[in-house]
């Protein structure tokens, strides 16, 4: 099991059209385990609402997930539950199991009550076996069985015979569909005729029945895809015929132009319709399991998978996509770089390569040890035309896939090449600098530069005799000899020096300058008074005074890297939020390794950033502003505390508030309160105030208690302050006691 504890969900990112390079890297995919919604493996149909409630249905019930937790709800008869649907016409969530169908609305308190409707049919329709679908359409409900549907009109219900066995049903622009063992009918009135035009579909087996151009696709579990207008059929041919053969279509969901198809033996295929581009997912890049029951698109684009065990939820809208998953890991990511059309990853367990653009098919990523490379990588640095692999054995020279050792010197965290002086290069090691010559083709020590002795995992030049190095607590300032073989002289900076923290201050040079990313934001040396001082222009041009891990320059843009961020600005314009792109980083999965935070640019629009569990391929959006997260704030669960707990007001799908009046002997009061985001948790604080009371401390806590009110009306308000500064709107329950 992966070490991320996935708490929040729901996560809206604006983006630039996918490109080659970055679709063939894998989408983040977030695994909920069955023992988080009570162990009922099997999911058979999802039904996502709006940016926060999905509903489910479950071999255990009907599950309710808002972002942070699960819930489930059974049927009378506690059946498998075959279907859901989330009815805006009724304000109600319809499911339908064995012989059983039935709806859940809010109560009083907002919390979901179940009616069964079955209950009251007669004997002769009463028995529908599993209902697999359930669709509505000019305010009647249609529930479908094995071989039956009934519907349901103005409190009558209707038996509707089809003398075959139905595979699947669907309602397309208020028609319905029926994919049986006979081939594909439609619904008119009372009566299920023949499709025109579709009669050799009959002896196939119809897993789906989906909306395109003026008629439908209809999906086969082993032939393909096959376009009907009502006239005539034709295949519909994608390119993953094969594919489809072999692995048996089980499901299918379309959002726009993409087709989501779930097989039973090799996970999703995703299939463009406007490209006819393919993308697979599966065991071996992130899925729970490779039998997909069940596939939809929610409101933002992205995937949920009910799967034989577990649910899944695949990121396809994010900027961000990894190049391997657990189990079949690596290591972790320190360093990459691309030459000479090889990818090259420096990890903690040695030095890999792949061919660049990604090639991926849904199989395991074609990705090699380079030889005698194994252990540490700390760093990947262009000298020139040359590339050298920084290890702890020393430092490498990597030509043709391979490395060649270069020089004997040992422990070796990263290199320049020396300002305006082709052919010699500076090599931070753990105790000092080495200056390196290039002779005849070969490198060569000149010296270990004399009068330093700490280690170098970090430096910048200001000029070919002037280094500021970063060394754990402090920023060293060395001065070297004219023939740069010794120091002449050295200072150390940190906080008596104007420096915020001594820790984590990392030197960039930028625009011929050094400035340095802290955790309060960018400095840069005031030669004037020797001291350390916040850089304004810097910091409005990014986000602020914020913490910052790295700074980078990059054809003509400055790009930052925090533990919640990456930004992106021009460097030609010092307003602030001028043409800067914001853009949260803290996801699931994507976690940098502290104190060895990189950012790595493959070209202008894809930015590599290596973590604890591998590699982030971040694909640069067009401007945008930060991410609107006012509105995902919001009060989950209200109970009265005293003599016991008892729950008087639950969120719910339809955002009912009761106005609460609550006897004066019942005075002690608990909220509950969450995120609906896909923001950590953990680095995100609350404050609270009761009748515009004054605002309490920042918290973490997500729960507020209240003991012994006096009589009166109340308004209990909270917001959050999220880690990159921004807050949310208020929420608040009023109540009477």
């Amino acid at each position: 099991m992966k070490k991320h504890l996935i708490r929040n969900l729901f996560l809206l990112f604006s983006f630039l059209p996918f490109i080659e390079t970055f679709a063939n890297w894998n989408s983040f995919i977030i695994n909920f385990d069955k023992n988080l919604y009570g162990k009922g493996a099997q999911t058979w149909k999802i039904a996502p609402y709006d940016d926060k409630w999905v509903f489910f249905a479950n071999k255990n019930g009907m599950l309710q997930f808002d972002g942070n937790a699960w819930n489930v709800f059974p049927l009378n008869n506690t059946s498998d539950v075959r279907s859901v649907l989330v009815s805006t016409a009724h304000n109600r969530i319809y499911a339908g199991g064995i012989n059983e169908f039935g709806y859940y609305e809010p109560g009083r308190d907002g919390s979901l009550k179940y009616y069964c409707m079955s209950d009251t049919l007669k004997d002769d329709c009463r028995y529908l076996g599993n209902v697999w679908n359930i669709h509505e359409a000019d305010n009647i409900m249609y529930f479908q069985g094995d071989s039956r549907i009934v519907k349901y009109l103005n409190g009558k219900y209707t038996a509707i015979e089809t003398d075959a066995k139905i595979d699947c049903s669907s309602m397309i622009k208020g028609i319905l569909y029926i994919g049986t063992d006979r081939g594909v009918w439609v619904l008119v009135g009372n009566t299920p005729f023949p499709l025109q035009g579709a009669e050799d579909l009959a002896s196939k087996r119809i897993r789906g029945i989906i909306p395109y151009k003026s008629g439908v696709l209809v999906v086969t579990a082993y032939n393909g895809l096959f376009y009907c207008d009502g006239r005539t059929m034709e295949p519909f041919v994608t390119g993953a015929e094969d594919f489809m053969r072999e692995n048996e279509v089980f499901c299918v969901a379309a959002k726009n132009d993409q087709i989501a198809l779930g097989t039973i033996h090799k996970g999703l295929i995703l299939i463009d319709c406007k490209t006819m581009k393919l993308k697979y997912f599966n065991e071996n890049n992130g899925l729970h399991n490779n039998t997909v029951l069940s596939v939809a698109f929610d409101t933002f684009g992205n995937l949920w998978a009910g799967l034989d065990s577990g649910i899944d939820y695949v990121c396809l809208t994010s900027p961000f996509t990894n190049l391997y998953s657990y189990p079949y890991s690596y290591g972790a990511g320190y360093t990459a770089a691309v030459k000479d059309g090889s990818l090259y990853l420096g990890t903690n367990r040695g030095l890999y390569y792949t061919s660049y653009p990604v090639q991926s098919n849904g199989n395991l990523p074609d990705i090699r040890p380079v030889p005698q490379s194994s252990g540490q990588v700390w760093n990947l640095c262009h000298i020139g035309d040359e590339l050298f692999c920084l290890h702890d054995r020393g430092i490498f020279l990597i030509q043709d896939n391979g490395m060649k050792r270069v020089t004997d010197i040992t422990g070796a965290w990263c290199c320049q090449q020396v300002m305006n002086r082709k052919g010699l290069m500076y090599i931070g090691v753990y105790n000092g600098i080495y200056l390196v010559e290039k002779t005849d083709g070969e490198w060569r020590v000149v010296c270990k530069i004399e009068g330093l002795n700490d280690s170098s995992r970090l430096f910048e030049q200001e000029d070919a005799r002037t280094i500021w190095m970063y060394n754990t607590d402090h920023i060293t300032h060395i001065k070297l000899s004219e023939n740069l073989t010794k120091v002449t002289s050295v200072k150390d900076y940190d906080t008596k020096d104007g420096f915020p923290s001594k820790n984590h201050i990392y030197p960039a040079k930028i625009k011929g300058r050094i400035y340095f990313a802290t955790p309060s934001g960018i400095y840069k040396h005031n030669i004037h008074k020797d001291i350390m001082e916040p850089y304004p222009d810097m910091n409005n041009l990014l986000n602020g005074t914020a913490t910052y891990s790295r700074l980078l320059e990059y054809n003509d843009h400055l790009i930052s890297l925090s533990p919640y961020e990456i930004c992106i600005a021009n460097l030609g314009t010092y307003k602030k939020g001028a043409n800067t792109s914001i853009n949260p980083i803290r996801q699931p999965k994507i976690e940098s390794v502290l104190n060895f935070e990189a950012i790595i640019p493959l070209s202008d629009s894809l930015l590599v950033i290596p973590n604890e569990d591998g590699f982030a391929l971040f694909s640069i959006p067009a401007v945008r502003e930060q991410q609107d997260r006012s509105h995902s704030l919001y009060i989950k669960n209200m109970y009265l505390s005293y003599p016991k707990d008892s729950l008087v007001y639950t969120a719910n799908f339809l955002k009912r508030k009761p106005a609460l009046s609550i006897d004066y002997a019942l005075n002690s009061i608990r909220f509950e309160y969450e995120l609906s985001s896909l923001i950590l948790s953990d680095d995100t604080h609350f404050r609270y105030r009761l009748n515009k009371g004054e605002w309490s401390d920042f918290t973490v806590a997500r729960t507020k208690e209240y003991s012994n009110l006096p009589e009166g009306e109340y308004i209990f308000e909270i917001k959050a302050l999220f880690p990159d500064g921004t807050s949310s709107a208020y929420s608040r329950h009023g109540i009477a006691a």
